[in-house]
């Protein structure tokens, strides 16, 4: 996807989110540094305000050549003011990577992180939604916190990825599903 691509993908998921997030909920976007530019107003043109952008240092570096990345930006945007539940947490995070051999999904988060995150923005009666599931880091984070979470993912291999990690058996009938 060019840049340009994922810009005007990011706005209408911003418009989506504009329209279902409550009053001072919280949009955590991971990217990469190079698309921060595009991406970050791109999601606020949908009137969502772009908070603060916190830094996953991943404690060591990928793969590459020259400067390997060692670290990931998370867009933090708000709507409209910003209601935070916890104060202990800076704007860089510091938990290590997945390992590859132990990745279900190639982008794959650690728990830790995202519980980092969901225990600032999100509220004791909270939903939480990813719309890029993945392997269901977020939501296994969620479950974890004790929180409600919904998780909707393209490819239905994640899916099933996902109700293994949570533990569930799908319902008959309702197999890939979640």
């Amino acid at each position: 996807m060019t840049t340009a691509g994922a810009a005007h993908l990011m706005r209408l998921i911003g418009l989506q989110a504009h329209r279902v997030v409550r009053n001072g909920g919280s949009v955590l976007v991971f990217t990469d540094w190079r698309m921060v530019p595009a991406i970050g107003p791109a999601i606020e043109s949908a009137g969502i305000r772009w908070q603060n952008t916190v830094v996953w240092d991943k404690g060591s570096v990928g793969t590459g050549r020259g400067f390997r990345a060692s670290h990931e930006m998370i867009l933090h945007f708000t709507k409209g003011v910003a209601e935070y539940h916890s104060a202990r947490e800076g704007n860089v995070l510091r938990v290590p990577r997945v390992p590859v051999g132990q990745r279900a999904h190639p982008t794959q988060k650690p728990v830790e992180l995202v519980r980092r995150m969901l225990q600032v923005v999100l509220p004791p009666d909270g939903l939480v939604v990813d719309p890029f599931l993945g392997s269901g880091t977020t939501l296994r984070a969620a479950k974890d916190l004790g929180q409600r979470a919904i998780g909707i993912d393209i490819d239905e291999r994640w899916c099933e990825v996902t109700v293994q990690r949570l533990g569930q058996m799908p319902l008959r009938g309702m197999e890939g599903t979640l």
